[in-house]
């Protein structure tokens, strides 16, 4: 099945690639690029452009601002080098993700052809033949001489992270502290009356920056230890809401306190099927959040940490 961006690409006559889902090419004699980011529900737009001899003042930043004002369509509109980059939210509707990747287009487009923008790459801004490439998972429109030095540059830094050492004992600890904090947000939210199990993915981030502000670097025995914990965290902080459910409600009645509360846990799981079901049905959605919103994340953060990067050049 066609997404969305895959149909765009066929109206506007782009390039698409289905494997990194991003669209690009020369619309109306500018260089663009569109990922498309469904778990973030983001569209991510680059429009590499710079200011030319016959422009006029600089009206970038009241641009930048009026496009910020629409929240409901931009999440997010910044000027990084050369490139103006849009984050447009994702709707639940297909046609209205269509059109408003098209309004997007067409109005920055309109906004740089006014005011006679050049396109260009966006790191050096010359004005020459540009290419749409892929580097860990984000694109860049670039010439070829400043692809390659972007390349040179994380080929050093893979060098200089194979040199660094990390501590694994100094990092686990940092996990445990940074895990606890996960823990206690997600008892927070609970007890607030909300869906705490989304709580998942800011405990398994916790746990990572934990690991790296202590440890230095995500090896493989790290990158594993750092799952492991996780997962037992997200039942730690499972166990605990549910004892201070237990706590709530019988404080007044029982005068019990915290930890006799998420004592009894145990014995409220075994001795109560609905409270069971409960129990075992949250633990799993808490597992299913926290998988899904985090897989990138520690793909990522261990990929970083070694240095590893995947490159692509996008022809179409």
């Amino acid at each position: 099945m066609k997404t969305e961006l895959a149909r765009v690409s066929e109206q506007l006559g782009l390039s698409y690639d289905k494997q990194v889902k991003v669209m690009w090419g020369l619309y109306k004699g500018y260089k663009v690029a569109v990922k498309e980011d469904p778990h973030n529900r983001r569209y991510y737009v680059s429009l590499p452009i710079k200011a030319s001899d016959y422009t006029q003042g600089n009206k970038m930043d009241d641009f930048i601002r009026t496009l910020s004002y629409d929240k409901k369509l931009i999440k997010k509109v910044f000027l990084e080098g050369y490139c103006l980059n849009l984050e447009v939210n994702m709707t639940g509707k297909a046609k209205s993700n269509q059109n408003n990747i098209l309004s997007v287009l067409d109005k920055v487009i309109e906004f740089a052809r006014d005011n006679a923008y050049d396109t260009c790459c966006e790191i050096c801004g010359e004005v020459t033949e540009v290419s749409t490439y892929m580097i860990n998972g984000k694109t860049l429109c670039g010439c070829e001489n400043c692809y390659n030095k972007t390349i040179d540059s994380l080929d050093d830094l893979k060098e200089a992270v194979k040199r660094k050492k990390g501590n694994v004992i100094t990092g686990l600890v940092g996990a445990l502290i940074g895990s606890l904090i996960g823990v206690a947000l997600w008892v927070a939210i609970y007890a607030l009356g909300y869906i705490a199990t989304i709580c998942g993915i800011v405990l398994a981030v916790c746990i990572i920056k934990g690991f790296e502000l202590f440890g230095g670097k995500l090896n493989l025995l790290g990158f594993v230890s750092t799952i492991a914990i996780t997962i037992i965290m997200v039942y730690a902080a499972t166990y605990i809401s549910y004892g201070y459910s237990i706590y709530d409600a019988f404080k007044d009645t029982d005068n019990i306190d915290i930890f006799s509360a998420i004592r009894s846990v145990k014995s409220f799981i075994s001795e109560y099927p609905e409270i069971s079901r409960s129990f075992y049905a949250d633990l799993a959605t808490g597992y299913l959040f926290t998988a899904v919103g985090t897989v990138s994340t520690f793909i990522s953060a261990y990929q970083s940490s070694s240095g590893k990067y995947i490159t692509k050049k996008l022809i179409g």
